[in-house]
């Protein structure tokens, strides 16, 4: 096999570690807003999730090199690569089901949110209306 199969297969491997852990954190989105959790939960969550996303983005870059010389030389293993591939893709899908699920759970608990002076309030809590740009 190809050294640079080699490392290739290595980081899909990471990089299907990190979406577990995305599909993990997004289903407990999906509690805590199912449950009227405190916001900051979510929040919690939601940073949780963006650090593990850069994590996916280091190692996608780390990877730029080898995807290029795969895609013009192809490997010993093309079967075990496109594998790789398939399953990454079905575990984003997954996440992806998760993340609209979220969307209108978070919708519907804004649309029951009283406005107040530019904060949205929750029954006991004040929290932020939207989301800050960098998570």
């Amino acid at each position: 096999m190809q050294e640079y199969e080699d490392i290739l297969l290595r980081s899909y491997e990471q990089e299907r570690v990190c979406y577990l852990r995305i599909l993990e954190l997004s289903e407990a989105q999906r509690e805590a807003l199912r449950t009227r959790r405190p916001m900051s939960e979510v929040i919690t969550i939601l940073e949780d999730k963006n650090r593990i996303m850069h994590e996916i983005e280091e190692i996608e870059q780390s990877t730029g090199g080898e995807k290029r010389r795969y895609r013009m030389n192809g490997g010993a293993r093309p079967a075990a690569v496109a594998a790789a591939i398939d399953d990454l893709s079905a575990l984003v899908e997954r996440i992806l089901a998760v993340e609209r699920e979220n969307e209108d759970l978070f919708n519907a608990a804004g649309s029951s949110m009283h406005r107040a002076g530019g904060v949205a309030r929750v029954p006991g809590e004040y929290v932020v209306s939207r989301y800050s740009s960098s998570l």
